[in-house]
């Protein structure tokens, strides 16, 4: 039987204690998740292999692996409950594209700008969260990697069917439901991600890759696939007919090094060390704030001097535009050209300078939000294994609310500035990570977000496949 790699440290064995047994203990078969599925890469963990049954996440959980995998989602969903802050604030105050926050939004008397502060965190999350992700991906698709290496046909042909089964299966799912809920997408065309979706093709994609690319040089595998997701950004983007990227083209190619990351570089031992080390801990903690607080002070807002515009409007109308930064940590897009044929702009090059920020960055803070996340088991352990359906079901309730708050909340009864920071801050956050992570959700949507889990033993295709 392939024997399940992992870290003795920060380890909880089921059969240690009361919460081992029952259907919602921490380290229970239900609560594997597709989305990071730890060293299977999408195969069911109740599955055997060459009659033998095979270890998976049942027999013990990496509660490290599990905590940074809640963290990670509470970012996703605090990040899109900023950016509908975001998007309430700014017609309210009648801010415009890359242009500084009204004074009006200065708190204390004016005396602190608490949005340019929000805008800050929020950059950081946005370049925290799906890079990290990604590498967590990555991390825990080793097994594929290690079938592939060893020739094991039988193996990768489990991974495979798995990952159809726990992503596209899904896709296929809440792809057309998101076209439907997002209706001005039209005409509707399956293969435009909308939202979340992007991320199920795009991991279907980097874990199939790993069928060619694991059997290459892991020392070289992760330099070449950041000069091709540098090199994306100078291509054209692939569009349907409603006008959004074909399989968030851009994006995927963009978070595949990052995907490798987490497959070459990041290894059980080093993250023992990382968890193990002081010092390790200071830096994380220290780069962590320091990048928010970077990210606060690049971007203009109500308390930024204006006064030198014309000599630095080319500075301010780049790197310290929240909007230009925003959308390149997105990486939805490719580079933008501008200029003409008699007068081209070295604009892409820049974009492409930037993108290599990115990765460098990217790499660091997800480094050091891996030293400060806890190693040991916390009550929001177990949450970890059920990412999958905060990260599906998060957006029908943030932006369901902000629908309904549009349509049936009449103007004289919207809430102050500060009672809608309140929502989007606190309220909303919680009720969309903690919430769509608890155990009566994966009881009430299961068949929805994990139908491989409910369905599976009726699907046609499993003993065609198996044969």
């Amino acid at each position: 039987a392939l024997r399940q790699e992992g870290r003795t440290a920060g380890r909880w064995s089921p059969g240690a204690g009361a919460m081992g047994s029952g259907r919602g203990g921490y380290g229970g078969a239900d609560e594997t998740t597709p989305l990071t599925e730890a060293e299977d890469g999408g195969v069911p963990s109740s599955e055997a292999s060459n009659g033998a049954r095979r270890a998976s996440s049942s027999s013990s959980r990496d509660a490290h692996l599990d905590n940074c995998k809640f963290f990670l989602m509470c970012v996703v969903v605090y990040n899109h409950c900023i950016q509908d802050f975001f998007k309430y604030l700014d017609p309210a105050t009648g801010r415009g594209w890359c242009a500084p926050d009204s004074p009006s939004t200065m708190a204390f008397g004016g005396s602190v700008d608490l949005v340019r502060v929000a805008r800050g965190l929020y950059l950081y999350l946005n370049l925290l969260g799906m890079p990290a992700f990604t590498a967590v991906s990555g991390y825990c698709s080793r097994g594929w990697a290690r079938d592939v290496r060893r020739g094991d046909g039988a193996g990768v042909n489990r991974r495979f069917r798995g990952a159809v089964e726990s992503l596209i299966v899904p896709w296929l799912i809440w792809q057309p439901f998101y076209v439907v809920y997002n209706y001005r997408t039209y005409p509707v065309q399956l293969w435009s991600p909308i939202g979340v979706t992007w991320y199920l093709t795009a991991l279907f994609f980097w874990r199939v890759t790993l069928s060619a690319l694991a059997q290459v040089n892991g020392d070289a595998i992760l330099p070449a696939l950041l000069v091709v997701g540098v090199g994306v950004g100078f291509t054209e983007t692939p569009q349907t007919s409603n006008g959004l990227a074909f399989l968030d083209f851009q994006r995927a190619i963009a978070f595949l090094p990052v995907f490798y990351f987490g497959v070459t570089s990041v290894t059980p031992e080093r993250l023992d060390a990382l968890v193990k080390s002081k010092t390790a801990r200071t830096i994380g903690w220290f780069g962590t704030v320091s990048a928010a607080l970077a990210f606060a002070w690049m971007i203009r807002g109500a308390s930024s001097d204006d006064d030198d515009d014309d000599k630095n409007a080319s500075f301010l109308n780049g790197a310290s535009c929240f909007d230009e930064i925003q959308r390149y940590l997105w990486m939805t897009s490719g580079y933008d050209y501008g200029g003409s044929p008699d007068h081209p702009s070295a604009a892409p090059l820049a974009h492409a300078a930037y993108r290599v920020a990115f990765y460098a960055s990217a790499f660091f803070v997800t480094c050091a939000f891996a030293a400060i996340v806890p190693a040991e088991q916390r009550w929001y352990t177990s949450y970890g294994s059920r990412t999958m359906y905060a990260y599906l079901l998060h957006l029908l309730l943030v932006r369901g609310f902000a629908l309904a708050q549009d349509l049936w909340v009449p103007e004289s009864a919207q809430p102050p500035l500060w009672g809608q920071a309140l929502i989007n801050f606190v309220v909303l956050p919680l009720a969309g990570s903690v919430g769509l992570m608890a155990p009566w959700c994966e009881r009430a949507f299961r068949w929805l977000v994990e139908p491989a889990k409910v369905f599976g033993g009726m699907w046609p295709w499993r003993e065609v496949w198996e044969s």
